[in-house]
């Protein structure tokens, strides 16, 4: 069986954006992943934040074109088909999520709080992400190098 892997806002966000500061990690992370025939899962919470990221970001930088091509691309790579629905489930992950929250400290947000409830629910071990708060969560292994994506082979 693949190994499931749930991929963050930060890999996405690089991936789209030929600028942003980890756009070779974030490519080589992605090769290794398909090299390692890993299950991509994409949560519709962090579609959210992707195309919210992506209008702020390249709107107002790059101008509308520029979002456009992002926001196009983003679609081929990430069909509705593809996208693993958990905000549904935000009302029974609400105490859970808030929870996380208070227990450490406001260091973690509600977003990724729900990104880590909704994993260990699913069962879900891995997340591709630049942002080490999900280090903060015993049952998430965070992939965040090409090494990492190539060790889940």
């Amino acid at each position: 069986m693949a190994t499931r892997v749930i991929v963050d806002t930060s890999v996405l966000v690089a991936l789209m954006d030929a600028k942003d500061v980890w756009h070779g990690e974030a490519t080589a992370i992605a090769s290794g992943l398909v090299g390692s025939a890993a299950e991509l899962i994409y949560f519709d919470c962090v579609m959210n934040e992707t195309v919210s990221v992506l209008a702020r970001r390249l709107a107002a930088a790059q101008g509308e074109a520029a979002f456009g091509m992002a926001l196009r691309a983003l679609r081929n790579s990430v069909r509705n088909e593809n996208v693993t629905w958990v905000y549904p489930t935000v009302r029974r992950h609400y105490d859970g999520c808030m929870a996380l929250v208070a227990n450490h400290g406001g260091a973690v947000n509600f977003h990724d709080a729900l990104i880590a409830v909704a994993a260990r629910e699913e069962r879900l071990r891995h997340i591709a992400s630049f942002d080490a708060d999900f280090d903060r969560f015993q049952w998430m292994a965070r992939v965040k190098s090409p090494a990492d994506a190539q060790a889940l082979r």
